[in-house]
């Protein structure tokens, strides 16, 4: 597991992005990115070329329990490397007591 802390604009989303297409593209990696609001793959139905093979997930973080959305799509797709942009939209307070105390 790697999390990645940073202040905002340091790039953590451009880092994650290029992450997912580089695990998706140089290795036999199945990696699907979780996608809520279009940081990392763009808005709309298509994969946006920046994931490389990366496969995504566009799963609205108020539309259920956050942990019941990654839990069900884990179970589903089985994917080798899970990417999350923003994990506090999806883990909610489990990740905010978790990171509490962490500084960037």
């Amino acid at each position: 597991s790697v999390l990645v802390l940073g202040p905002p604009g340091s790039g953590k989303t451009c880092f994650l992005r290029d992450a997912a297409r580089l695990l998706s593209e140089c290795g036999s990696r199945d990696v699907m990115v979780l996608d809520s609001d279009g940081e990392l793959g763009g808005v709309g139905p298509e994969v946006h070329e920046s994931l490389g093979a990366a496969r995504r997930a566009i799963v609205s973080p108020t539309s259920a329990s956050g942990e019941s959305c990654v839990g069900d799509l884990l179970r589903r797709h089985r994917p080798d490397t899970l990417v999350v942009d923003q994990p506090s939209q999806h883990f909610g307070q489990a990740m905010e007591e978790t990171l509490r105390g962490v500084r960037a």
